[in-house]
């Protein structure tokens, strides 16, 4: 777990932009509610029996592994960040308007 919490601090304003609540640490795993530009759900992440990997799971997707050091980018491309980002960002930013 310490892998996986040092990675999540490491980049915790990518991690902070998906409008994380909800946060919960145990032993074996990490879940908390996103709120990102593309994506909102409960997301929950747990060690791998495989060293350095973990699984994550969505409420409606299916289960992913992928490595500690990758996993915010993976997760990032999920939650908020795709080829349209700036356009996404913008009609929020807009929507937001007075």
């Amino acid at each position: 777990m310490r892998k996986i919490m040092d990675e999540i601090l490491s980049k915790r304003v990518i991690f902070m932009s998906w409008g994380v609540s909800n946060i919960k640490v145990t032993e074996t795993l990490v879940c908390f509610n996103v709120e990102g530009l593309l994506y909102k759900c409960n997301v929950k992440i747990e060690k791998s029996d495989i060293q350095n990997l973990v699984n994550v799971y969505f409420e409606d997707r299916d289960v992913f592994s992928c490595p500690i050091e990758n996993m915010i980018e993976k997760l990032d491309k999920i939650i908020e960040t795709d080829a349209e980002y700036t356009k996404h960002l913008r009609n929020w930013i807009l929507s937001r308007l007075p």
